[in-house]
């Protein structure tokens, strides 16, 4: 029998429920070949990902900086960016914003703080998926662990 319209999966299989993730095709930089295996070299490494991730995206390159820093960890506050990034607190709350859209930066509330972002889930998978890494079901993503594996990556000779 053929298959109705809407099409299913591969013979005998049944389509897919979840929808699959989607993380775009983006010009990712070549790693730096001969690196020492550092936690600074690889830090290096996932900042260049994150700057061309930025720039596919269609974001402010002056984001790319604070991004890297919310994936080291950071909570980014609006007053902060646009003090280092020497905008208004309108212009850097709408950068904020808009990393938050594409999946970069997850907003927060606080009663005291206001808002502040910090590193989104998407940020991880792209970075982790940006530099060639898989993850395991059962691994922790997060930064420590892309770090880990960058170096780990690093001390494999090609």
């Amino acid at each position: 029998p053929m298959p109705g319209p809407g099409g299913g999966g591969a013979a005998g299989v049944a389509p897919a429920t979840s929808e699959p993730v989607f993380v775009p095709q983006w010009e990712v930089p070549r790693s730096s070949r001969g690196a020492k295996a550092t936690v600074g070299n690889a830090k290096r490494t996932i900042k260049r990902v994150i700057e061309t991730l930025v720039s596919y995206l269609g974001l402010n390159r002056r984001l790319a900086e604070t991004v890297n820093a919310a994936f080291n960890g950071s909570e980014v506050k609006i007053g902060d960016y646009a003090r280092e990034a020497k905008i208004s607190t309108t212009t850097a709350s709408r950068d904020l914003q808009r990393a938050a859209t594409a999946g970069l930066l997850v907003a927060q509330k606080h009663p005291q703080l206001g808002v502040t972002y910090r590193a989104g889930s998407f940020l991880m998978q792209a970075v982790a998926y940006g530099l060639g890494l898989n993850f395991g079901d059962a691994e922790a993503l997060n930064a420590d662990s892309i770090v880990s594996k960058v170096v780990d990556s690093m001390r494999v000779t090609r």
